[in-house]
């Protein structure tokens, strides 16, 4: 991939990340407001609640593509004990990263049929009545994002297989993952070490 390619695609994730985090901090502070309000002066925000429940949705789908794309994901190595070669813990990493964009394209597909039944209901917030199709098309637009930057990190994977590299062989000093490979893989965690 151009490395063109590959930044503006970084700067877009981080820019999704970025809304979906000061949204977190938006409604983060409204909600002390909101708080404030009830308690102190028995003035709650009108619809607070259902402004929250569509703003935690989009906000929280807008950190996974950035987490996808810079690896920062959970992943559970149990099969790295089993197979005792650093290569075949290459393999299984990539194993995962195929499985996770397996479930990112199927989450995709449910929360654009979500999407698309919301809108021809025309179903609306419980108290204000604010249509909720927009923001379940943004959260489908944002997993779409997802499966395009897993299918990234699967081809960089790929590449990196068929030419042999492990992870941490290139430019590993700032992957935070091939750090947590290569030191598991050191001590016998992963593999039988070298």
């Amino acid at each position: 991939m151009p490395m063109t390619s590959a930044l503006s695609v970084a700067q877009l994730t981080r820019l999704i990340a970025i809304i979906g985090l000061t949204g977190i901090v938006g409604f983060s502070i409204i909600t002390i407001l909101d708080i404030i309000g009830r308690e102190l002066f028995g003035v709650p925000i009108p619809g607070f609640s259902d402004i929250l429940d569509l703003s935690i949705i989009f906000s929280a789908t807008a950190c996974f593509p950035a987490s996808l794309l810079e690896r920062h994901h959970v992943s559970v190595q149990f099969l790295g004990n089993i197979f005792p070669a650093r290569a075949a813990g290459a393999a299984l990493d990539f194993f995962g990263h195929v499985i996770a964009l397996g479930v990112m394209g199927l989450i995709f597909w449910q929360v654009a049929l979500h999407a698309v039944s919301v809108f021809e209901t025309g179903e609306v917030t419980w108290l204000l009545g604010v249509k909720i199709w927009p923001v379940w098309f943004l959260v489908a637009a944002i997993f779409l994002v997802c499966v395009l930057v897993q299918m990234i990190v699967v081809g960089q994977l790929f590449g990196e297989l068929l030419k042999g590299e492990q992870p941490g062989d290139k430019d590993g000093d700032d992957d935070p993952d091939a750090k947590d490979f290569k030191a598991a893989s050191d001590h016998g965690i992963i593999g039988g070490g070298e």
